[in-house]
């Protein structure tokens, strides 16, 4: 297990988990120890005690040349791979706790108390809603934002206009998850699987379509074009091209709907649902294995989240006990007494 507890895992509070573009090393930003960076071999700490590097990272994220940038209270941190650059937020007590980088890598946040700010060019954005969840921008530069009220879609040099119940045809305000591609929106939401094309809104549920499950809280791409979805009824794969689903069988497992599941797919194209309470399952598209307390070295079955990395890995972060890494066969656990993470 990957915790503070086991070596040089910086912490077992773990808040974000972000992957380099280039080399794909893997970074661990905890809330109260720092971060951590594993290329693979070796783990290396970056915290106040031994470097400029912050103990409390809220979020990271690669802008496009490949800096790391990491919200902290009252700052952001740059590093480029050498040297570590703080700016200051003001007010310094407005916190950055979400952000994202526009095509000219404009660094876009969003602060504790929802508002919009483009750091670098000094501008704040007054919108009339507040921004309590993420941020992303689309293909086309615009950026996405999902609020309590619905999505809200920003030209942040003219326009912003709602995506909500009040002013398109989306069946809910309640934004669990959402991909986009070639422009088409697929999203989780508290009425089921729904797609936007830009134009027209499709709602999949278990009153339309036949679809398995409503509400719907998780979804990834699959390799071979289709995607998984997580919803209240049972985990299904979906084929845009001619918008067919299937429900996977997990009979075989311990898997129950009421179980809160995340979903993430590796290189090699297995999809793996971290269900919590349950454990870990991998389906290869014909067969699904459940990993759990009982069966595995698994440290536990709650999750905070799940992560693919380049090399075929499957990463879950799990409350208070840090990181544990999945190659397929063994589970490696890593804490601060065995690793590179924070305390």
């Amino acid at each position: 297990n990957y915790t503070s507890g086991t070596g040089n895992l910086a912490g077992n509070y773990v808040r974000d988990i972000v992957i380099n573009p280039i080399n794909s090393d893997v970074w661990f930003l905890t809330g109260d120890s720092g971060l951590s960076r594993f290329d693979g071999l070796t783990w290396t700490i970056f915290n106040e005690q031994n470097s400029n590097f912050p103990n409390q990272c809220w979020a990271g994220k690669f802008d496009h040349q490949g800096n790391l940038f990491i919200a902290t209270p009252g700052h952001f941190v740059k590093y480029d791979g050498s040297n570590v650059t703080s700016y200051t937020v003001y007010p310094s007590y407005f916190a950055p706790v979400d952000f994202d980088f526009d095509s000219a890598d404009n660094l876009i946040y969003r602060n504790e108390y929802g508002s919009l700010v483009d750091y670098f060019n000094g501008i704040g954005y007054g919108y009339p809603f507040s921004i309590d969840y993420s941020l992303e921008f689309d293909a086309s530069n615009r950026l996405i934002v999902s609020t309590p009220a619905g999505l809200v879609s920003i030209n942040l040099s003219s326009d912003y206009f709602y995506l909500n119940q009040s002013t398109t045809n989306i069946h809910s305000n309640l934004i669990y998850d959402m991909y986009s591609v070639g422009g088409i929106t697929y999203l989780a939401t508290g009425a089921g699987f729904e797609i936007f094309d830009g134009q027209t809104w499709k709602l999949f549920s278990s009153l339309l379509f036949n679809f398995s499950g409503g509400s719907s809280s998780s979804l990834v791409p699959l390799l071979n074009g289709k995607l998984a979805i997580a919803t209240n009824q049972s985990i299904v794969t979906f084929n845009p091209q001619n918008e067919t689903y299937t429900d996977i069988d997990l009979s075989n497992t311990g898997y129950t709907p009421s179980a809160y599941s995340l979903l993430a797919c590796n290189s090699t194209g297995i999809l793996y649902i971290a269900a919590n309470g349950v454990g870990l399952i991998s389906y290869d598209g014909v067969n699904a294995i459940e990993y759990n307390l009982s069966n595995s070295s698994i440290p536990d079955v709650y999750f905070n989240d799940i992560f693919s990395d380049p090399f075929g890995n499957i990463w879950l972060s799990i409350p208070a006990k840090g990181i544990t890494k999945f190659n397929g066969t063994n589970f490696t656990n890593y804490n601060s007494f065995n690793s590179g993470i924070a305390e």
